[in-house]
């Protein structure tokens, strides 16, 4: 049996497996709630930067931080909620109207989606 925070069978990462877009989170925690029949995956971003949407700049400059909530497609029997951190960045291009921005991670979520996206691995028919 995988135990929370143990999510390794062997040398494999079983929920990382799983996640929406491993390239762009990282798995940082997760809570397996058998009296509630739920699973909830918190994930972080990889990219150490992000592109404001408006003009494309990079940048590493961190304003705040923010959660989102997700729903995930159920696995089994249970309903699956991921919570992503997502940070909020200044643009310091002078020329760009925009000068705070939320980064995207087009992988797992639409930009103020509640649902993750689902990957053709994910589907089963």
């Amino acid at each position: 049996m995988i135990e929370p925070g143990h999510p390794y069978i062997g040398s494999v990462n079983l929920l990382s497996c799983l996640l929406p877009d491993a390239t762009h989170v990282r798995l940082e925690t997760w809570a397996l709630e058998p009296a509630q029949s739920a699973i909830t995956i918190n994930l972080h971003a990889r990219q150490a930067t992000a592109r404001c949407p408006l003009c494309g700049r990079r940048s590493k400059r961190i304003h705040s931080r923010y959660g989102r909530t997700l729903a995930d497609l159920p696995w089994g029997e249970y309903a699956v909620t991921i919570r992503l951190s997502i940070r909020r960045l200044f643009c310091d291009n002078a020329q760009c109207e925009r000068r705070l921005f939320a980064e995207r991670l087009p992988g797992v979520a639409a930009p103020w989606a509640k649902v993750s996206k689902v990957s053709p691995a994910k589907q089963v028919e």
